[in-house]
């Protein structure tokens, strides 16, 4: 049914160290598509529901801006209804995967920087074990057994509470490690309530709230000074992540801002589609008393900022301190981005596998695979040689995705 699926996505890739051990350009040489034997799935045998992916995609009607808060390329009937006539030997633990890429960016940007900031969006999930992947070691370990009357019934021994997806005294202290804040969707203008994995991470807590009037913006704003979270709101979305000019400053600080935990507001302007030149985007910033501003990598996914450029914004007007952090998906692949070739397309190279859930121009990855590894690295070097403080990652709910293509039944 999907033909982009490589049976090498199943299989253990090998640990290897990734090229940001050693100095890249900024730029990418050309890269050389992996050649693999795809293996289409066969014909349906079972009906699975994608509800998770499905809540993923639809968040929202938004057309602008930050991941979570657009749609653009809903599931699939395909992908709505799987077959997998074989089960794998072996399932990959995708949100290890993904650990393993933030630690590996984390543990490189600390080494050149030990005050860099690093904020995760949406990774909630990725702080504790999760119950699915108590299911997944139990999988793998039965379909791996060489006895067939190994008893398979792993699931009913899981500890902890089941109604969610983490198990209680299964936190993962070391993730949280050299954190700084975790940014989450619908915190004070929905129904969305912290879990106690979020509230004893230890990390700065940073709301993004698309609220439905003023009157609840207002009571979202009042809730979020009282529980010391920095509070990004939006009533219209097409105004949210790309228009500085239409926003009031709220909570003025006139104090250094050295980390998350100092700041007393935030900015995200990651969409940089109203502004034509990377000038009069610069200008706008350097205009502001935001603590903390969050902005592209490169303007227009092209134009490398100078480090001039972001030294600069890293005043507020009233002449005090603030962090600039960039920006950077961890599982998609942006086709108007520099690295993109003009060749790619979906399965070329292999580990582009289909069209971002929210933007129209991107792709999810096999995030796992060591050329996104090494162009990840790459694109990090570039970030912290131009001067910023820190990154902004997003794309981390893409795991669900991969999990979903093989669900333990």
């Amino acid at each position: 049914i999907l033909n982009a699926w490589k049976t090498a996505a199943f299989a253990k890739i090998p640990n290897k160290c990734w090229p940001i051990c050693s100095k890249l350009p900024w730029k990418l040489p050309k890269l050389k598509p992996e050649q693999e034997n795809a293996k289409p799935m066969s014909t349906l045998k079972k009906y699975i529901s994608l509800s998770l992916i499905a809540a993923l995609a639809s968040v929202s009607d938004a057309g602008a801006g930050l991941y979570g808060f657009s749609q653009a390329n809903p599931p699939t009937h395909e992908e709505k209804i799987l077959d997998i006539e074989t089960p794998p030997r072996h399932i990959l633990n995708f949100r290890q995967k993904m650990r393993e890429n933030i630690d590996m960016l984390v543990d490189y940007a600390h080494a050149q920087n030990p005050d860099f900031q690093i904020v995760l969006h949406e990774g909630e999930e990725l702080l504790n074990k999760s119950l699915w992947e108590h299911h997944l070691e139990g999988y793998n370990k039965v379909r791996n057994h060489s006895d067939p009357n190994e008893d398979p019934s792993f699931l009913y021994r899981l500890p902890g509470n089941q109604d969610n997806d983490t198990i209680a005294g299964e936190a993962l202290p070391g993730f949280s490690r050299k954190r700084s804040g975790t940014a989450l969707n619908i915190v004070f203008c929905g129904s969305r309530k912290l879990s106690n994995v979020v509230k004893q991470s230890g990390l700065r807590l940073i709301a993004v709230d698309r609220c439905s009037d003023v009157e609840n913006y207002e009571e979202a704003l009042q809730e979020s000074f009282g529980e010391n979270v920095l509070f990004y709101g939006f009533i219209n979305p097409e105004l949210a992540f790309n228009n500085i000019s239409r926003r009031h400053l709220i909570s003025e600080n006139a104090k250094n801002v050295f980390s998350l935990q100092d700041a007393k507001n935030i900015l995200i302007l990651t969409d940089d589609s109203r502004y034509a030149k990377s000038y009069d985007f610069i200008r706008s910033l350097q205009n502001s008393n935001y603590d903390v501003i969050v902005i592209p990598a490169l303007f227009h996914g092209k134009e490398a900022f100078s480090p001039e450029d972001i030294q600069s914004l890293k005043f507020k007007k009233n002449g005090t301190t603030r962090l600039v952090l960039a920006e950077m998906n961890l599982s998609e692949a942006d086709s108007q981005m520099y690295y993109w070739k003009n060749s790619w397309k979906r399965g070329s190279p292999g580990w582009l596998v289909r069209p971002s859930y929210v933007s129209k121009d991107s792709f999810i990855v096999e995030y796992w695979n060591p050329e996104w590894r090494r162009l990840l690295g790459n694109h990090l070097q570039g970030i912290i040689r131009t001067g910023f403080n820190g990154i902004f990652l997003t794309g981390l709910q893409n795991h669900a995705y991969f999990e979903k293509q093989l669900p333990l039944e």
